[in-house]
């Protein structure tokens, strides 16, 4: 006998996967208003904001490589709060390792490796701790 609860909620989960992977495919279409760089207290340290440093992080972050496997970004890392015109996106992101993970409630969401992390945290005014 087929569990219907339990494929209501697979089908479910599918959905809220297929939602947060849409937007994270729709972040790459909309420009950055700018970024807020908070501590692992989310503590504001920075914000990107100028044409210049928001063209520089489109340039690194729109370059980032899916992994394979999802691994959640330290917590002891950095929350970047990207601001877009429609939405804002809070990523995990740890400057040592270059993994970037989207915040998301009860879905699995895929953790994307930094190819510049060295740039990227000059961008955002941090050191790689």
């Amino acid at each position: 006998m087929v569990d219907v609860a339990s494929n209501r909620r697979g089908a479910l989960r599918c959905i809220a996967l297929a939602l947060t992977l849409a937007s994270c495919t729709e972040q790459a279409s909309e420009h950055v208003v700018n970024v807020a760089v908070r501590d692992s207290d989310l503590k504001v340290v920075s914000v990107l904001s100028s044409s210049e440093q928001l063209a520089r992080f489109e340039q690194i972050w729109s370059h980032k490589e899916a992994l394979q496997t999802p691994v959640i970004a330290s917590t002891t890392g950095y929350a970047l709060d990207i601001r877009l015109p429609s939405r804002t996106h809070r990523w995990l992101y740890d400057p040592k390792s270059g993994i970037a993970s989207i915040v998301a409630v009860k879905a699995s969401t895929p953790s994307y490796r930094i190819l510049e992390p060295d740039a990227l945290n000059s961008v955002l005014g941090i050191g790689r701790q």
